[in-house]
C-alpha cells in the first residue's frame, strides 16, 4: 500500500540487512528480493582467497534469516484450515544445504542453525504433516541431540502422515558478531568450521535424493566447535520397499568402479560379477554393465586377469 509498511516487514528487513552486514567478511551473500522469494533470504557461498589480490567462492548454501522468538515451521494448517502441502514439498526438494540466521535483538549477532536433521525425518515420512523447528541459544557445552520423533501426544490428522515432527536443532553450530568477523583469525576459523559442515550437509542431499538412507551427522557438538561425527540409517522391512531407488543409486558408481578395477588388472573386479547379475535380474543393468560383465565372466572362464580379455588374448 501507498505511504506505509507493515512494521512486521521492516523489522524482518532490517534482519536480513544486518545480516548481510555480519557475515559479508567471510560470505558472497546474494539477497533474494521479495518478488522472488520462495522461503529463501540469501544465497550464499563461502569466501576464499585465491590469490594475493583476488577471491573466489565454494560451498553454495541457501540461508533464511529471523530474529528472535521467530517460529520456523513447514506444512499444518493456514488461517483457512487448508494444508500447507506446498511447504512441505518444497522443503524434501531442496537441493542444497539450508542454514538458519537468527539475528539478536540488538543487530549485532548471528546464530547459525543447520537444518540438516529434517532428512532425518524425510528419509522416515515422506510427507509429515508438520515440521516445527526448535532452537537452543549459544552453548560452550557440548550437546547431544536424538534423533527427531513425532509428537504421538497429539491425535494424528488425515493429512500427510498426520503427524507433526518437532526438530530440536540444538545451539547454533556459529555465532558471532560482526566486529568478532573483522578478526582474520576468528574469520579463517569460523570459515573453515562452517565449510566442515556444509560438507556433512552436501552429502546428506544428495544421499536424500539419491534415496539413500544413510545419513552422516555430528553426534555432539558445543557453539563455533565442531564436535564427534557418526552415521545414522532407517531402513523398511516392507518387502520390496527403497529396493529400486537404492539398486538405481547403486548402479553408476559400481559399475565405474568395476571398469576402473578391470583396467588395473585388479582381481577385486571379479567380486562384483554377483551384483552386476543382480541388477541384470532386475532389469536395471545398463548397458555399461552388461559389457563389463560379459567381459569379466570370459575372463573368469578363461583363467585370466581382469583385463586379459581387453586386448583379445588371456593374461594368465
Amino acid at each position: 500500500m501507498a505511504g506505509q509498511r507493515a512494521n512486521f516487514s521492516i523489522k524482518g528487513r532490517n534482519f536480513e540487512v544486518a545480516a548481510n552486514n555480519i557475515l559479508c567478511p567471510m560470505l558472497n551473500l546474494t539477497k533474494v528480493h521479495w518478488e522472488n522469494d520462495f522461503g529463501v533470504d540469501f544465497y550464499c557461498s563461502v569466501l576464499l582467497d585465491s590469490g594475493k589480490s583476488s577471491q573466489t567462492t565454494r560451498d553454495l548454501f541457501a540461508l533464511q534469516v529471523g530474529g528472535p522468538g521467530k517460529l520456523l515451521q513447514y506444512g499444518g494448517f493456514d488461517k483457512k484450515d487448508q494444508y500447507k502441502k506446498h511447504e512441505i514439498d518444497w522443503l524434501r526438494n531442496l537441493t542444497v544445504p539450508f542454514l538458519y540466521g537468527r539475528v539478536s535483538s540488538d543487530r549485532q549477532r548471528i546464530d547459525l542453525y543447520t537444518l540438516a536433521p529434517v532428512w532425518q525425518v524425510f528419509v522416515r515420512s515422506p510427507e509429515p504433516f508438520k515440521i516445527e523447528f526448535e532452537f537452543q541459544d549459544p552453548s560452550g557445552d557440548e550437546i547431544s541431540l536424538p534423533t527427531p520423533e513425532p509428537d504421538m501426544s497429539e491425535p494424528p490428522v488425515e493429512f500427510g502422515d498426520g503427524r507433526t515432527w518437532r526438530i530440536n536443532l540444538g545451539p547454533p553450530i556459529i555465532s558471532r558478531t560482526d566486529q568478532e568477523l573483522e578478526d582474520e583469525k576468528i574469520k579463517d576459523e569460523t570459515r573453515t568450521l562452517l565449510r566442515d559442515w556444509l560438507h556433512i550437509d552436501w552429502i546428506n542431499v544428495m544421499r536424500f535424493h539419491s534415496g539413500i538412507a544413510l545419513t552422516e551427522a555430528v553426534m555432539s557438538w558445543s557453539t563455533n566447535q565442531l564436535g564427534l561425527r557418526g552415521q545414522k540409517m532407517s531402513w523398511s522391512s516392507f518387502p520390496g520397499a527403497n529396493v529400486a531407488e537404492l539398486a538405481a543409486a547403486l548402479q553408476p558408481p559400481l559399475i565405474n568402479l568395476g571398469a576402473n578395477l578391470q583396467y588395473q588388472d585388479n582381481p577385486g573386479a571379479f567380486s562384483l560379477i554377483p551384483l552386476l547379475g543382480w541388477l541384470q535380474d532386475q532389469g536395471i543393468l545398463h548397458a555399461f554393465g552388461k559389457g563389463l560383465m560379459e567381459q569379466l565372466e570370459q575372463a573368469k572362464v578363461a583363467g585370466a586377469t581382469p583385463a586379459g580379455v581387453l586386448a583379445g588374448e588371456s593374461k594368465k
